[in-house]
């Protein structure tokens, strides 16, 4: 991502007693890379509400783990979403909030009696995230799982289009098919294009870097 990295591991140095908040958030990344999503977030939060550390990659890195952590919780994804504004605000190009603030409205908009979004703005963000690689096979399931949720034909295309891609990257196919916002569109496919689908052969799984986390250190 294009939010400025602090420093080399190399000349990565703690300083002598309570760590500071760039070194907390730094922590709360690394255990994001192993999906401890509660101990990110309490990390995320040490770092950013006590310590008072906001620079970008911190920012964007908490509010992707209030939206893994917190999704049902409406407050918790309006405050995602405004520290999403403000890393945006500082780094339009931002792949990595674009895609958390897409994840955020997501669950926001979302229907949850219709499956349906009500407002479709969470497309516009990932509409940016897909344009540029890598698309990893989680980033092609939760594009399926977003566009699924849209009400034009173009949108159920643009799912069916990403749930292969899910597939060829290396998500099982029951993943893919069972999948609960998935499945309502899938019921209403023709049964060729279900047909296709149910085809599409399986790639190798792989360990591209999860888009939603930025590194705070370069190599």
């Amino acid at each position: 991502d294009n939010l400025a990295p602090l420093t080399t591991k190399k000349h990565w140095k703690a300083k002598p007693g309570e760590p500071d908040g760039r070194e907390v958030a730094a922590f709360a990344y690394v255990l994001a890379l192993s999906a401890q999503h509660e101990k990110t977030l309490a990390k995320s939060a040490e770092a950013v509400d006590v310590r008072g550390f906001r620079e970008p990659w911190a920012l964007n890195n908490y509010a992707a783990s209030l939206v893994a952590v917190r999704f049902e919780n409406r407050a918790d994804l309006e405050r995602a979403m405004a520290m999403l504004d403000e890393v945006i605000a500082k780094c339009p190009d931002s792949r990595s909030a674009h895609y958390n603030r897409a994840m955020a409205r997501f669950w926001t908009d979302r229907n949850p009696a219709t499956k349906m979004l009500n407002r479709k703005r969470c497309l516009d963000d990932l509409s940016l995230v897909v344009a540029t690689p890598p698309l990893t096979a989680h980033l092609c399931l939760d594009a399926a799982r977003l566009y699924a949720a849209g009400r034009s034909e173009g949108d159920a295309g643009r799912a069916v289009h990403f749930a292969a891609e899910a597939i060829r990257g290396g998500k099982t196919p029951s993943t893919v098919l069972k999948h609960p916002h998935l499945k309502q569109l899938f019921a209403s496919l023709p049964t060729d294009i279900m047909g296709t689908l149910k085809n599409t052969p399986q790639g190798e799984k792989t360990s591209d870097p999860d888009a939603r986390w930025v590194s705070p250190f370069t190599e």
